[in-house]
């Protein structure tokens, strides 16, 4: 009896302790650093996702761009005309109507919608929209020979007109400059003028566009000695079965592969593609890049090789940064304002196969940006005490400086003279580029001599000192 009571009185103890030992709950260190580590881990996917999920809506895009590309080529091909555009949204082409809303409906497709779900737009040449498939390559072909027609379609390349058989545009993500709904720039005044298909992405303009030139259509309908049908001349459409198809740069049958990644132009006989697809990553070309300027505008294209030959292009940083410089996702082109002092700077830049993912490459690349050469105007004449720059007769006296040359900050200013300071001057900033020397007090007459420096005031290497002037001092 006494033997299990003890043995009851251990059971319990040690059962109490076990339970004890099972509330213990987290120490207020332990919250602390579990907290921080979650902290951390939210404030990174915070920064990172947006950006993915923006890349991945116009990687999206960009393929949803080209598959209407693709329905219209097969549009033109069944009908020998380009479709006119939709006005009220239906989805179908309106008769007489050449800038609107992509009629999704008449070329087969599901939707009309870009990656953020809004309407894309469509722009059409009025004189493809009436010819048939007996005359539709003349047509196309006295276009493309044909002076610039502004009230037709045409895109603007920095003050360039060119008149385009057809354009698709996407809004992109936001309107951004925030009139005529997400359409940017000239995209949104509904009419015959749009925006380079290869314009910068920046502060005020991320639409995403596809324009096709004369005689880009004229190549995927194959037309040939200025006559045929829309497709005839130069074979039968919706193969991709010779040689010449298989390394024309077009996706001829419609399955969504190019060239040589198309299984069909690895059959027999056929000796362009040794292999369907190709096996050989991509690989950036690594020449130097040209150096920059300080203040100035700056423009390099990337090149790779291997892969489709078709890339995406994106801009992984630049160390030490420099924000005005961005890289077009669809032809890698650096372009923009250096923004930044003379220095070495590293920009980071990676590739990828656009249909095939996992080609890639990356490669850092220096951008040396130097000093600009600047000026200062006037410009001293050198005529010496007998013919002096500057002659001071009265209180008033005052003379403007500018700096001509590039920069980041606004320019300071010094007075330096050379020997005598005849007292009652002084040197102040009137603009970012601008200096006055200016009588502000009494001054000893005679001649004297002097130097202006002036200095950007964000860059202290970004610096110029003058020749020297000369001055005459009357009273």
């Amino acid at each position: 009896m006494v033997y299990t009571r003890g043995l009851r009185k251990l059971r319990n103890s040690t059962m109490c302790a076990v339970m004890r030992g099972q509330k213990r709950g987290f120490t207020l260190i332990e919250m602390a650093v579990v907290l921080v580590i979650v902290g951390i881990v939210i404030s990174i996917v915070a920064t990172i996702l947006p950006s993915l999920i923006q890349s991945a809506k116009m990687k999206k895009t960009r393929a949803i761009l080209e598959k209407a590309e693709y329905a219209i080529e097969g549009y033109i091909t069944a009908n020998g005309r380009l479709p006119y555009a939709d006005s009220d949204g239906d989805g179908t082409g309106d008769t007489g109507t050449y800038f609107g809303l992509v009629p999704f409906r008449d070329l087969g497709l599901s939707s009309g919608d870009d990656a953020w779900t809004n309407r894309m737009e469509y722009g059409v040449y009025s004189d493809l929209t009436s010819t048939n498939l007996s005359n539709f390559c003349t047509v196309l072909q006295n276009a493309a020979t044909s002076p610039t027609d502004t009230n037709k379609l045409h895109i603007n390349q920095s003050g360039t007109l060119t008149n385009m058989a057809f354009v698709i545009v996407s809004g992109g993500a936001k309107d951004l400059d925030g009139t005529n709904g997400f359409f940017d720039g000239r995209n949104g005044d509904n009419n015959a003028e749009y925006d380079d298909p290869d314009k910068t992405i920046n502060t005020t303009y991320d639409d995403l566009m596809l324009a096709r030139s004369f005689n880009e259509v004229s190549g995927a309908q194959r037309c040939s000695g200025g006559s045929g049908g829309g497709g005839g001349g130069g074979g039968t459409t919706g193969v991709e079965n010779t040689d010449a198809l298989c390394s024309d740069g077009i996706d001829n049958d419609g399955d969504g592969y190019i060239d040589c990644f198309d299984q069909d132009c690895c059959g027999a006989g056929l000796t362009v593609c040794p292999e369907c697809p190709p096996s050989t990553n991509v690989q950036i070309n690594t020449s130097p890049m040209p150096d920059g300027t300080v203040g100035q505008s700056y423009s390099h294209t990337f090149q790779a090789t291997g892969g489709s030959g078709y890339y995406y292009w994106y801009l992984d940083g630049i160390s030490p940064n420099i924000s005005g410089l961005t890289l077009n996702l669809w032809n890698g082109t650096l372009s923009g304002t250096i923004n930044n002092c003379a220095g070495d700077y590293t920009v980071n830049v990676r590739v990828e196969d656009r249909y095939d993912s996992s080609k890639t490459d990356s490669h850092a690349f220096g951008l040396t940006v130097d000093n600009p050469t600047l000026s200062v105007t006037p410009a001293p004449g050198g005529g010496g005490a007998g013919n002096p720059d500057f002659t001071v007769d009265s209180s008033s006296f005052s003379q403007i400086f500018t700096v001509d040359g590039g920069h980041v900050g606004a320019f300071d200013w010094s007075l330096n003279w050379q020997g005598n300071d005849p007292g009652g001057f002084q040197m102040v900033r009137q603009s970012d580029t601008e200096g006055k020397l200016w009588k502000s007090g009494a001054t000893t007459a005679g001649n004297y001599s002097f130097t202006l420096t002036a200095t950007d005031s964000s860059c202290s290497t970004n610096t110029i000192t003058t020749n020297t002037y000369t001055m005459t001092i009357t009273s």
